[in-house]
């Protein structure tokens, strides 16, 4: 819901729509970044705000899975416009193709809203296949 870093932000908009999810059992859906699995010195305040996001998705849920209403939570690997500019700063080749494709997303964002109602999809973690042979940079 949010790229800012500003994890308010979706917290206060499903505190707004609240009645009308408890009226339509409706369902929430984070899309948030992985960053908040890794730390490091240069990416502490992002991984931060991302963690937190995370964590709001999981409060949100326990309070409002009582009144039928699922949260789910998709963190994936960065943008690729994002993840561009970010492998240019820690000197690392770029290739878009093998990230994560926005495109992906809405299918697997479908897939969890329309799953039988016995059921939620709570935490998707989705990272490219390829991985940089060095490892990702946090220190």
């Amino acid at each position: 819901m949010n790229s800012t870093g500003e994890p308010a932000r979706p917290l206060l908009l499903t505190k707004a729509f609240l009645p009308m999810l408890k009226e339509t059992r409706g369902q929430v859906v984070f899309v948030n970044s992985d960053g908040g699995t890794h730390r490091g010195r240069r990416h502490g305040l992002y991984a931060a705000s991302k963690h937190a996001l995370g964590s709001i998705a999981g409060s949100i849920r326990d309070h409002v899975n009582p009144y039928g209403i699922r949260v789910s939570a998709f963190f994936r690997d960065g943008r690729p416009t994002m993840q561009e500019a970010v492998h240019r700063f820690e000197g690392r080749s770029y290739e878009a193709a093998e990230l994560v494709q926005a495109a992906m997303s809405p299918n697997m964002i479908v897939g969890a809203l329309t799953l039988s109602r016995t059921a939620e999809v709570t935490d998707v973690m989705v990272r490219p296949m390829k991985k940089p042979a060095h490892g990702r940079q946090c220190g």
